[in-house]
């Protein structure tokens, strides 16, 4: 299946407790022509925050076998939807033994490619999610919720979740390593996706959340949204 990004900003949702900004301001932005992504937990989003201004997400990625089986019927629902596009690996299906899945819905599945940055180092979710994009001639994505954490103590680490009771404890370990990971590692891998020159010249990666602890891209506030959003090529 050949899907392509680049007539329209992307925008990734995601779980960090300051896309409530973006829940308090959407109804702004209803008119803008956007296509929403997010990932893993993402029925909490689309209900709390896209639904106010009727809008749904259109691609989905799911990250592992735990996170398919608890919501596999939320991605059946998903799924169904007409253009949309649910994301996950190959290791996900084989895991959760979902073949009868997959074989239903095949023509609606795209597999993600994983890359091992070092021996020691996967990338996480959202950076196999914007390779995704990339590949797929993304042109201009925003992020929002996306804040990374620094040294904290674990029980700290669910406080920094959007709607934070509905988190499983057992995620929150590897938030301050993906921060670290992310900013150290994380945006060579994307550059690397297609040639160098290219990536840096064509794709414009910002994150709305200006206290966000992740230092690999521009942030911005969410009163520059519109203005990014207009803004006539990069």
């Amino acid at each position: 299946m050949v899907h392509d990004f680049s007539n329209r900003p992307v925008v990734i949702v995601l779980h960090g407790s300051s896309v409530k900004t973006l829940e308090d301001n959407i109804k702004k932005y209803e008119d803008l022509n956007i296509t929403y992504c997010s990932l893993n937990h993402f029925s909490l989003l689309e209900k709390n925050i896209l639904s106010k201004i009727n809008k749904q997400l259109q691609l989905v990625y799911i990250s592992a076998c735990d996170e398919f089986l608890l919501r596999k019927k939320e991605i059946e629902e998903f799924i169904a939807r007409e253009n949309s596009i649910f994301l996950t690996t190959p290791q996900t299906i084989w895991e959760s033994e979902s073949e009868e899945f997959f074989n239903k819905n095949n023509s609606k599945i795209s597999f993600a490619k994983l890359h091992m940055f070092r021996p020691e180092i996967y990338p996480n979710s959202l950076t196999i999610l914007l390779m995704y994009l990339i590949r797929h001639k993304a042109r201009k994505i925003g992020i929002f919720g996306f804040d990374g954490i620094s040294e904290v103590e674990p029980e700290q680490i669910k406080e920094t979740y959007y709607h934070k009771e509905d988190f499983k404890p057992d995620r929150n370990w590897n938030l301050v390593e993906d921060t670290k990971n992310f900013n150290k590692y994380f945006l060579d891998l994307l550059y690397k996706v297609e040639d160098e020159s290219t990536i840096k010249r064509t794709v414009n990666i910002t994150n709305f959340n200006p206290k966000s602890n992740i230092t690999a891209f521009r942030k911005l506030p969410m009163s520059g949204f519109r203005e990014w959003y207009s803004t006539i090529g990069l």
